[in-house]
């Protein structure tokens, strides 16, 4: 028996959850925070009226680096319509300008493409309104998203910590 314990004694520990797997996982959990924080964005439609039947629409993108600024104009607006997208991942609702000569597609209003089509549509048939402008800011969720995931993985590497020191003195 004395033998087996020595033995064992002498075997090398298991890895730690914070070497191997867990620092790749955790250093995925951070580019995905990092990731996810940076490519959220604020977009901004807006639609003016230039003379009683012409108007112009413009939408504005920008990211947190303010890199990818997108300035898309449509002339003569006559409607706004939602239609339905179907790709692998199910089934999306887009928001469509549609000019006297050219339609536009946004992407920005998916997930509010039915109430931003009856604002612009409103706007349309309001001669006496000037202008219409739909914001989107899906940025502070995309913040708050991007930052639990980038501490998540630093806990997971093992860069994070929590202190579990007791010092209790009993004099």
């Amino acid at each position: 028996m004395k033998t087996l314990k020595s033995l064992s004694a002498l075997a090398p520990s298991p890895p730690s959850a914070k070497s191997g797997w867990g620092g790749f996982i955790g250093l995925g959990l951070i580019c995905l925070g990092i990731g996810i924080g940076i490519t959220s964005k604020l977009s901004v439609l807006t639609c003016n009226r230039v003379e009683t039947d012409k108007m112009t629409c413009s939408i504005i993108e920008e990211d947190l680096l303010e890199l990818d600024v997108e300035r898309m104009t449509l002339e003569k607006l006559q409607r706004a319509e939602v239609r339905i997208r179907i790709d692998p991942a199910g089934e999306t609702e887009r928001l469509v300008l549609v000019g006297e000569k050219q339609e536009l597609e946004i992407q920005a209003f998916e997930g509010d493409a039915k109430e931003a089509s009856i604002e612009i549509n409103d706007f349309v048939e309001d001669l006496n309104e000037e202008s219409v402008t739909l914001r989107k800011d899906d940025r502070w969720f995309s913040y708050f998203f991007g930052v639990v995931l980038a501490i998540a993985g630093l806990f997971q590497t093992g860069l994070l910590k929590v202190s579990s020191s007791r010092n209790f003195n009993r004099s």
